[in-house]
């Protein structure tokens, strides 16, 4: 099954692998970052067998994507930021690609024009 491109590169970044039990937990996680888990509720929504949840959320964690408290797991805000930046940056780049070439000083000048001001000028 196909996976959107924001979140290929989401993936590539985290160095997780499509269709891995590591990709089905970031996904369900991000899904929920409002919410941390325990390891049991993980298992039984994504239907991944118990001894391997443990493992694959240390890992994540060892590479900074997760963070748990206690038995509760939940998504990196960091990660969870970054991808939901990614995730922007890609769709307003869209909006400048003719499916030719990229039009760099179009993009700039329209970020440019969106940013924020903070009277300094």
């Amino acid at each position: 099954m196909p996976i959107r491109k924001d979140r290929f590169e989401a993936l590539r970044e985290a160095g997780v692998s499509p269709g891995t039990n590591a990709d089905q937990m970031m996904e369900f996680l991000f899904s929920n970052r409002d919410f941390a888990f325990r390891m049991r509720e993980i298992s039984e929504e994504l239907d991944i067998a118990q001894g391997s949840v443990g493992p694959t959320l240390k890992q994540l964690e060892d590479d900074g994507l997760v963070v748990h408290r206690d038995r509760y797991w939940a998504i990196d805000e960091a990660y969870a930021t970054s991808r939901e930046g990614m995730a922007l940056t890609g769709a307003v780049a869209a909006e400048y690609d003719d499916g030719k070439t990229f039009d760099v000083d179009a993009w700039a000048e329209a970020a440019e024009d969106a940013s924020p001001r903070d009277g300094s000028e």
